[in-house]
């Protein structure tokens, strides 16, 4: 099959359409992160052995996840990048049912979503993988301020811990690779925000300087 020759050029078109985008504000939802989530998302699928059409099908989909951002608002950039996806896999001649399972695996893994196909959990895993590393506190950062622009307000640096905590105290890894390996991150990393927060040992904002708490975006915006 043409499925390494194919992800080669799926790799050029999807770096082209980012590099040439207006979409200056995507600080987090980029190309560099277009590129992790392939990369994780080939590592985890190498844990779980699949096959080469899974496999080809779970990368198509890493490397297409996030282009909508570049046509639109960040709700519905799932559709519009299964869309894209489908469009282009048609015009090299990829059969209806491979092109069905990468959009669905596109739609199917989007914010706060439970899939239940191994699929869609790993690209889940994939896309949220920082939750789980030392890079969490930079990337969470840059989500802050993609939001900033997205929704052309600011955004305390309170508020946005309020609402990280509240979030990955409801989100769960799906795979038992992430699971086993990305879940033990992710709970100290959240231990580290809950202990800057007022109130908290080990605190570094005062008390008598709480803020009042005005969340002013409910869903947080990793995928």
């Amino acid at each position: 099959m043409k499925y390494k020759k194919v992800l080669n050029q799926i790799k050029a078109k999807i770096t082209t359409e980012f590099s040439t985008s207006k979409n200056r504000g995507l600080i987090f939802h980029n190309i560099d992160h277009t590129k992790k989530v392939v990369s994780r998302a080939r590592m985890i699928g190498k844990h779980y052995k699949l096959e080469p059409e899974a496999f080809f099908v779970l990368l198509a989909a890493a490397w297409f996840h996030d282009v909508g951002y570049l046509y639109g608002a960040s709700q519905g950039h799932e559709d519009r990048g299964a869309e894209i996806a489908g469009t282009y896999l048609s015009h090299e001649g990829f059969d209806n049912t491979l092109i069905g399972s990468v959009k669905h695996i596109i739609i199917a893994a989007t914010i706060n979503s439970q899939p239940e196909e191994l699929l869609a959990q790993i690209l889940c895993d994939a896309d949220l993988y920082n939750l789980g590393t030392k890079a969490f506190s930079k990337q969470n950062k840059l989500v802050r301020k993609e939001h900033e622009w997205q929704f052309k307000a600011t955004i305390s640096k309170q508020n946005w811990r309020l609402q990280t905590i509240e979030w990955m105290e409801s989100h769960r890894f799906l795979t038992s690779y992430g699971q086993q390996r990305l879940e033990p991150g992710k709970q100290k990393n959240l231990q580290k925000l809950k202990e800057k927060m007022p109130g908290q040992p080990g605190s570094n904002i005062k008390s008598g300087n709480k803020e009042k708490v005005q969340v002013l975006v409910k869903k947080k915006k990793w995928r």
